[in-house]
């Protein structure tokens, strides 16, 4: 009996230890140490590295997008924690960081590029900004506001989604720039995805285990020779919190130890320096080549980027990548489930921005998007195993200062209060069954499920590019225009051991962000006017609908309930777009 007490009294007091170690995310202080935990450490001066990799894409109206060049990135910093006697407890980062433009067929790292547009043989610089420091944060602001938790926290995992919009005067132009334009504008959005049980444990200074998502907009590159030419840039990436600069392709480590030697450490801690950015670096290049300097890389031997690691040996119990039919198992598990007809569930959530030429970003509505999918299998005697998938989709907006879902919506651009029409799009199937081997015989390659990366598997870098007639125009579109035009993009990152695990018909732990730029929505009536809109969003395959959020579980229960389950695994409708369901309501409307 007395050992029966201790034992219990050692549990309660290790219970009591475990959660004062806990950080709290309704505390500000621990608000600012999650940050900081993420960016770098709460061990002031340790170094910390962030590696991505993906494409770059153009965005010109009136043609397809085009896929320019692959990129390789990477971000050396460290922090310094701070106490200030007003603000409480706060951080200051400092860091460098360079992106290596890549040869989209080969990867090799680009020296020129031709320009599809000029013509011309273009030299490239390859960004390399130092420093890139942040002001300080603290838990309280300025005005006395206290330091909130922005993010998420869903069946053990945490993320945070930043969206930086820029738009303010361009370096390389001149005084005149507001009556002759040339402001730089652009947007970057991240997204950090953690475990709930690092970012929060109080004993540990860091959080070594985070997979970042990168998106980008931006006007050309200035080496492009680009001048007033419309269009668009889009970035995307994916990547992680890497071990050491050893996790960085050799093509990278080559660049930096012949011409970037100071970025195998961040800057000092007390680094006073202005931020170089991508724009002011190229002005300083342009200008030592006036100088007779040569580029940055002249002498060094041009090499493939690949930082992937090698899929590791496969145990008894695994599923093996390199095997076709074990390939269409994992994709099926990611999917859906290796099971036929059993339901999968994923929910994501962001923030939808215009973009439009000469005026800064706004922040139109918040969203929340589900996918709730099946899947069939097949076996051919000829290409081997093999499945399809079929789902129903929704995306509902949301007011941004109220949370609550949008029924109508004011124009800031016509002022018009217009009806507006989420998303419900049924079905969203594979037209046609993926199988282990194609047409001609040709096996699957394992890098379709993604790459390796310590332990994770991330997928991501690439663009659905969608160009065609669009449902609600005639039969002279070429002729006249308003072709549909988007570019969606996904990543996601997957733990390489559930991947692979051959007894298990699913993967829960899955994390994904979607990026969408596309013309205005049609219920905004917006016309031709010039401009798209950004979605940045955020979210994860979740167990049940009880991981939705209550406010749009019951909006879906109430008024969409057939969403709340894939269609039949036998579905053979043909599929439906948002813009198909808008010119279906407007024709209801008129009815």
């Amino acid at each position: 009996m007395r050992f029966t007490l201790s034992l219990a009294v050692c549990c309660l007091l290790a219970s009591a230890v475990f959660a004062q170690a806990r950080l709290d995310l309704n505390a500000p202080e621990d608000v600012v140490k999650v940050m900081q935990k993420v960016q770098c450490s709460l061990e002031d001066g340790k170094p910390a590295v962030y590696w991505w990799q993906g494409s770059v894409y153009s965005r010109v109206p009136g043609e397809r997008d085009r896929h320019l060049f692959n990129v390789e990135g990477m971000n050396i910093r460290t922090c310094q924690s701070l106490r200030d006697a007003q603000r409480g407890y706060g951080y200051r980062q400092v860091s460098r960081e360079i992106l290596l433009y890549l040869d989209p067929e080969t990867n090799k790292v680009l020296r020129t590029w031709k320009n599809p547009w000029t013509g011309q043989e273009n030299e490239v610089i390859q960004i390399a900004n130092d420093p890139v420091n942040s002001p300080p944060s603290y838990a309280m602001s300025a005005d006395g506001k206290p330091a909130k938790f922005a993010g998420t926290v869903k069946n053990g995992r945490l993320w945070m989604q930043i969206e930086v919009p820029l738009f303010y005067k361009n370096p390389l132009g001149g005084e005149y720039q507001d009556y002759v334009g040339g402001t730089y504008h652009a947007m970057e959005m991240f997204t950090f995805f953690m475990h709930e049980r690092e970012i929060l444990d109080a004993t540990k200074k860091a959080s070594d285990d985070v997979t970042v998502s990168w998106a980008r907009t931006s006007y050309w590159l200035p080496w492009m020779d680009m001048g007033d030419r419309p269009g668009t840039m889009i970035f995307t990436a994916v990547g992680r919190r890497v071990a050491s600069l050893d996790s960085v392709s050799p093509a990278m480590m080559a660049e930096i130890k012949t011409n970037y030697p100071t970025y195998t450490a961040p800057p000092a801690l007390d680094d006073k320096r202005p931020n170089e950015t991508s724009w002011t670096y190229f002005k300083k290049v342009l200008t030592d080549k006036k100088n007779g300097k040569p580029l940055p890389g002249t002498n060094v031997t041009t090499l493939v980027a690949k930082a992937a690691d090698s899929l590791p040996a496969v145990k008894t119990g695994q599923l093996n990548p390199n095997n076709p039919d074990d390939l269409i198992k994992i994709e099926r598990k990611v999917n859906c489930s290796t099971t036929d007809g059993k339901n999968a569930l994923y929910w994501w959530h962001g923030r939808v921005y215009s973009r439009v030429p000469g005026e800064r970003d706004r922040l139109l509505f918040n969203v929340h998007g589900f996918n709730a999918r099946a899947c069939k299998g097949f076996t051919d005697a000829t290409r081997g195993a093999g499945y399809r998938s079929v789902s129903r989709e929704m995306l509902i907006y949301t007011d941004p200062a109220t949370g609550e879902i949008l029924r109508t919506w004011k124009n800031p651009w016509t002022n018009e209060s217009v009806e507006v029409l989420h998303v419900a799009n049924d079905p969203v199937n594979m037209r046609e069954a993926t199988f282990a081997k194609d047409q001609d015989g040709k096996p699957r390659a394992a890098s379709s499920i993604g790459f390796v990366k310590e332990g994770r598997v991330l997928n991501g870098g690439g663009a659905a590019r969608l160009f065609y007639q669009n449902p609600l125009g005639g039969d002279f579109q070429t002729n006249i225009g308003g072709w549909y035009h988007a570019m969606e993009f996904v990543t996601n990152e997957t733990t390489l051991n559930d991947l692979l695990d051959a007894n298990s018909s699913e993967i829960k732990d899955r994390v994904l962000t979607w990026v969408r730029i596309s013309k205005f929505l049609p219920w905004m009536k917006m016309g031709d006017r010039a401009g798209v809109v950004v979605f940045h969003t955020a979210g994860l395959r979740v167990n049940s609908w009880d991981d939705v959020p209550d406010l749009i579980r019951n909006e879906v229960k109430q008024n969409w309930p057939t969403w709340q389950e894939a269609p039949p695994i036998d579905d053979a409708r043909p599929n439906m777009t948002s813009w198909d369901q808008f010119k279906r309501w407007m024709e209801g409307k008129k009815k």
